[in-house]
């Protein structure tokens, strides 16, 4: 089978990309799937042109048209065709960025000296982690386009034009509630930034309101029997082991997927991290339930010979990969609705921390070891959580005025 597949490569190039996505686990049909896509693309973007200066035409632009002008002419859905050719060649670009050839990054242009400025200046007030930017830019790009597409001046922002682009996160970009939701966060940081830096004149952060989306479960996550599991496969055991030390210690899919084999003390049962979102080190103790979790992840289930120190990873191609959050939180969904446990649509990971965090408050632990195991830096934080606890507001409610 490996000798078929370096068939298919017609120069040195090719053949070295292919060995690489054979490290990484893919079978034939995608390499072969690959290959064909980027040899189309390649004939659109320079008939008579050296590989070499084609790859740096790889902007992420100039492939999103070449791929939708060349669905277009293909049998079935154009969209999901084109899809496919982005994710063939960007599969490519990332190959040929790994090799050191020169492919420009997939990345839209913005004026960078002001995100740039905006990031140093926020990330020294909020003490932000660095692999944060990558959303901040992003959202906020997008709401720079929308401002200069409309001819709107950065001094001139009124609150009307940013109703209009948050309006537009989930008709247009269909972004998911939560997701627009952390748009709408990084628009309000970005705007405070505006107004302390004296861009504009008026504070419009406090005024920006995002879409909502309660997550809540009817009881502890601690408490639900996930039976629909089948703990006898990897990725069962995998998935358990991900949801029990998210609904243990509240934390998020982002915060579960770093624990690193090093952060397990089996000594001392203690489990620590380093939170992706604020850099901060969490250090908690190892329940018992959580430790046989893992233990039995680790020695039955996870991949081994992957050279990778995390201890949760993907059980398909490319295997030395951890998962992403959307993929443990699609999981969470399908697993819910199979126990028969209402979710809200698109809801997260973060229903966990939501009933850690109101489970921890009714018991009356201390707030400032409530945030210290979750990961945040300061007690008002939980003051958001408040809605959660439908017992605690009958209690503050006033009587209905005669």
């Amino acid at each position: 089978m490996v000798r078929n597949v370096v068939v298919l490569a017609s120069n040195a190039l090719e053949r070295q990309v292919i060995a690489m996505w054979l490290g990484a686990g893919y079978v034939y049909s995608t390499i072969e799937r690959r290959i064909r896509d980027k040899r189309r693309i390649y004939r659109r973007l320079g008939r008579d042109e050296r590989d070499s200066r084609i790859a740096r035409k790889l902007t992420c632009e100039k492939v999103r048209r070449v791929a939708q002008y060349e669905a277009r002419h293909r049998p079935g859905d154009w969209k999901l065709h084109a899809r496919i050719m982005r994710a063939s060649l960007r599969a490519w670009a990332d190959a040929l960025r790994a090799l050191g050839k020169p492919v420009p990054a997939w990345l839209s242009q913005a004026p960078r000296d002001l995100i740039d400025e905006y990031w140093l200046h926020t990330r020294r007030i909020r003490n932000f982690e660095e692999k944060t930017s990558k959303d901040h830019r992003l959202y906020i790009t997008w709401f720079l386009k929308d401002l200069k597409k409309r001819k709107i001046e950065l001094h001139a922002i009124a609150l009307t034009d940013v109703d209009h682009f948050v309006s537009t996160l989930t008709t247009q970009r269909k972004l998911a509630v939560t997701t627009a939701a952390n748009a709408c966060i990084c628009i309000r940081h970005f705007l405070r930034f505006l107004y302390r830096t004296r861009r504009i004149g008026t504070d419009l952060a406090p005024a920006v309101i995002g879409p909502t989306l309660r997550q809540m479960l009817k009881r502890p996550p601690e408490n639900v029997p996930w039976t629909t599991m089948d703990r006898t496969r990897p990725l069962g055991k995998r998935d358990f082991a991900i949801f029990v030390t998210a609904a243990s210690y509240g934390w998020g899919a982002a915060d579960v997927l770093s624990l690193r084999l090093d952060g397990i003390d089996w000594y001392r049962n203690t489990l620590s991290i380093i939170r992706p979102k604020t850099g901060v080190r969490i250090e908690v103790p190892l329940r018992p339930q959580v430790a046989h979790a893992l233990a039995t992840y680790i020695q039955t289930a996870r991949p081994a010979n992957t050279g990778k120190r995390e201890v949760f990873l993907r059980h398909y191609a490319p295997w030395a990969k951890v998962p992403t959050t959307n993929t443990i939180s699609t999981n969470l969904q399908r697993y819910a609705e199979k126990a028969g446990i209402p979710l809200p649509p698109r809801c997260k990971m973060k229903v966990f921390r939501c009933a850690h965090i109101a489970a921890q408050l009714n018991r009356g632990v201390p707030p400032k070891v409530v945030v210290d195991v979750v990961g945040h830096s300061d007690t008002r934080s939980l003051s958001r959580y408040a809605g959660i606890d439908m017992e605690q507001l009958r209690r503050c409610a006033l009587p209905v005025p005669q």
